[in-house]
């Protein structure tokens, strides 16, 4: 039995935008617990107002060195082209005896080669870190090169066998990234144009199927309320109208919604016995990455991403962000309307939480590739089934350049198989089609708007994003609670805002969980025209390059009968 607790521990997030891997990210770190307020007998820390300087960092992707991913030719014996070039390479180099190469394999087209370097290698270089920034300069003359990853790359891409060879590029949680304590200031805020709105007296919902939960932080979270012109007790610009929907009837088997990410915390006071929470899988195959002293396993139990200073690229210390845990508690990981904690979006949906990303927040294209095979019901060799197959997949992460061919490939056979897949916009405040996956095509792209309903100023934007949905905006306090306008939800110890596309992403994976819970034969096709017609549209002031359809709207599908959804969409 689950131990009483007395309070609760709410953390505040300074977000620190800087360009890495060409990406704007925003980050959580632990603060001073210098501010606290008691509301409901619960003890809050932070939610301080983000103020001071930007960090810059270097710009360009990483990727893990003596990783390839390769795209076969339909028909080549892949095992045997790999085992051909590296005895070329043995036969033709001195000091190459010790040289191995494994290939692992996705299906018949494309794999994974991981390298061992010979001997000699590592006296001339010495140990490669965890993850490399990649230089285009050499990328253009590697038929020179002497590493044996350079040289298997330069000569895969010379291969008539081969269709496609990149790096293993690193993808990352999109809001995990600061080492810098900004001021911290107590009371009202003082930016520019960052005062907040004084709330106006509650009103009854405009909805009767409104329903409130009792849950005791669920006053803070401002992303969940109903839509309003003002900030009340009840609503916000910045709202989508969940409360719409948590009427509705669970289906037979409701949804599962599959969370890639950096795991779960299963002994949070939220979440543990939660018993929509379903079997997971750690798909983390890079030991050095790995962080819990194993492979990949069954066990998707987040054991921290934390670093010491010179493992992650470009920055000191690495700390823990237990970012699965926040996306998928504001998914519906935590037990909503229970009268503790938080509420997540969906309170009927099941959540499988799949493990990629270990140390530096950081993932492998290949390995978060194969994650979502499993989570979408699709059998890999060496893997158990999933037996909980997911209809709505959430990647609240990402890098920048070109959508992968292997990471289209997953994209489409999953989409085939009835899968909706959402991902974040990213947040480089660039175009969309810019970043990764949010760039691949046959995916559910949001952006991130704050509690006016404006685009926050970190999130990407443009014509590949579909919508927006509420992301937060650590600068700003514009519904008056003297918390910045984060998104808040659980977090190891206690509860914590974040800002971010990665938690934009798991409220429109929530909304497509309540349409799919009353339409349960809607794809993803459907959910994403339903999603894009009863969005409310923004005005070039609240988005002036573009948020798609506009701002996520339940309030639509909560107004009619399901027959009439149905007719109209």
């Amino acid at each position: 039995m689950m131990q009483q607790r007395t309070g609760h521990r709410l953390y505040g997030c300074i977000s620190m935008p800087f360009l890495f891997a060409a990406l704007t990210i925003t980050v959580p770190l632990f603060l001073p617990e210098t501010s606290s307020a008691q509301q409901n007998n619960a003890k809050i820390f932070g939610g301080e107002i983000q103020t001071g300087k930007t960090e810059k960092m270097p710009t360009g992707r990483f990727y893990y060195p003596d990783r390839l991913l390769v795209t076969f030719k339909k028909g080549v014996n892949a095992s045997g082209v790999i085992t051909g070039i590296i005895r070329e390479r043995k036969e033709s180099s001195a000091g190459q005896a010790d040289l191995q190469v494994k290939l692992h394999m996705t299906n018949k087209q494309f794999g994974l080669v991981s390298i061992q370097p010979p001997k000699i290698e590592k006296e001339l270089f010495g140990t490669r870190p965890v993850m490399v920034r990649e230089d285009l300069t050499k990328e253009n003359s590697l038929q020179t090169a002497v590493r044996s990853d350079d040289w298997l790359l330069a000569r895969l891409r010379a291969s008539d066998e081969i269709a496609d060879v990149s790096r293993d590029y690193v993808l990352f949680a999109y809001d995990s990234y600061t080492d810098s304590i900004n001021n911290i200031i107590s009371g009202q805020p003082e930016l520019p144009g960052a005062r907040p709105t004084t709330p106006a007296k509650p009103k009854h919902p405009p909805a009767a199927t409104a329903l409130y939960p009792n849950d005791s932080l669920y006053k803070l979270q401002w992303h969940l309320k109903l839509y309003g012109e003002r900030q009340t007790a009840t609503t916000s610009p910045g709202a989508s109208g969940f409360p719409l929907l948590w009427r509705s009837k669970p289906t037979k088997n409701p949804p599962v919604i599959a969370v890639i990410d950096t795991g779960l915390y299963y002994d949070h006071e939220d979440i543990k016995g939660n018993k929509r929470i379903l079997p997971g899988f750690d798909f983390i195959s890079n030991p050095r990455t790995a962080k819990d002293g194993d492979g990949i396993d069954n066990d998707p139990t987040d054991p921290g991403t934390g670093s010491p200073a010179g493992t992650c690229p470009g920055r000191g210390v690495h700390r823990d962000s237990w970012h699965g845990t926040h996306v998928a508690g504001l998914a519906g990981a935590v037990g909503s309307n229970n009268g503790r904690g938080t509420t997540g979006g969906s309170w009927y949906a099941r959540i499988v939480p799949v493990r990629v990303l270990g140390r530096c927040d950081s993932g492998s294209n290949f390995d978060i590739a194969r994650a979502m095979l499993w989570a979408g019901g699709i059998s890999l060799a060496g893997v158990p089934d999933n037996l909980n197959p997911a209809s709505i997949i959430n990647l609240s992460l990402g890098g920048t350049g070109p959508c992968s061919a292997l990471m289209q490939n997953v994209i489409d056979a999953l989409v085939r198989r009835g899968v909706t897949i959402v991902v974040a916009a990213g947040n480089s405040a660039i175009d969309a089609r810019k970043a990764f996956p949010a760039g691949c095509r046959n995916v559910i792209t949001v952006a991130a708007g704050d509690a006016r309903g404006h685009i926050a100023p970190y999130s990407n934007f443009g014509p590949r994003v579909d919508l927006m949905a509420a992301g937060g905006n650590l600068r700003r306090d514009d519904n008056g609670d003297r918390f910045a306008d984060g998104l808040l939800s659980a977090f190891k110890g206690g509860y914590k805002f974040y800002q971010g596309t990665s938690q934009a992403t798991p409220m429109v994976a929530a909304a497509a969980a309540l349409i799919k819970t009353r339409h349960p034969s809607y794809g993803p096709k459907k959910i994403l025209e339903v999603l894009k017609k009863t969005a409310r549209p923004r005005t070039r002031q609240q988005c002036p390059k573009g948020c798609g359809s506009g701002l996520l709207n339940l309030a639509p599908l909560a107004a009619e009968s399901a027959a009439q959804a149905a007719n109209r969409y």
